[in-house]
């Protein structure tokens, strides 16, 4: 396909990093996808692409390596997220998506909350409504990694009869391109002395 094609140019560019090759796509689609997901300028938002890496313990935990926010944040500073923990580590950890229309919702279960240590003091106004997609890549059993898309509007994510197409639709496509780039690079990569790309 298209797409295909231009996956494979790209990542002759950018030297076969599939993470940079995804931060080529997601940058030019940047404002696609705020119009898409129904951003508004007073919203606090975020899109992160989070790689499954391992902790000094052994356990799987996410890693952010391509994010789109509302207001920048180095990567450096952006959390990590073990196992089961927050939204995105659930959905790690469960291998299928998971959504929270609203953390301080009546239905909201707290498993949705950072837990203690990952907790920071705006949360509460930023993170309201969440929804996580496992990035799942060939016939891997375990996912590459988590897309994630925040807002601070309750309801933003998850919410019943919505006009039009759902906002969480481009969530899974976002994680569909991002497989789509991993499995790129690793087929470049097949056969050469160059590491597979995880």
């Amino acid at each position: 396909s298209r797409l295909q094609i231009v996956a494979y140019v790209t990542v002759r560019i950018s030297g076969g990093s599939s993470v940079r090759l995804i931060e080529n796509c997601v940058e030019g689609c940047r404002h696609d996808l705020r119009v898409s997901l129904d951003f508004e300028m007073s919203d606090y938002w975020t899109i992160c692409i989070y790689k499954t890496t391992t902790s000094a313990d052994g356990l799987p935990e996410l890693k952010c390596v391509v994010q789109q926010r509302s207001v920048d944040c180095d990567l450096e500073n952006a959390r990590v997220w073990p196992i089961g923990h927050g939204v995105a580590g659930i959905a790690l950890a469960k291998n299928q998506e998971v959504v929270e229309p609203d953390v301080f919702g009546d239905s909201s279960g707290s498993s949705a909350l950072p837990s203690e240590g990952l907790s920071r003091p705006p949360d509460d106004a930023k993170y309201r409504s969440l929804f996580a997609v496992p990035i799942s890549v060939g016939e891997d059993t375990d996912p590459w990694g988590v897309v994630i898309a925040t807002s601070s509007r309750p309801k933003h994510f998850g919410a019943q009869n919505v006009e039009g197409v759902e906002r969480e639709e481009t969530v899974r496509t976002l994680a569909g391109i991002v497989a789509l780039c991993v499995a790129v690079c690793r087929t470049n990569h097949a056969g050469t002395s160059r590491p597979e790309e995880k």
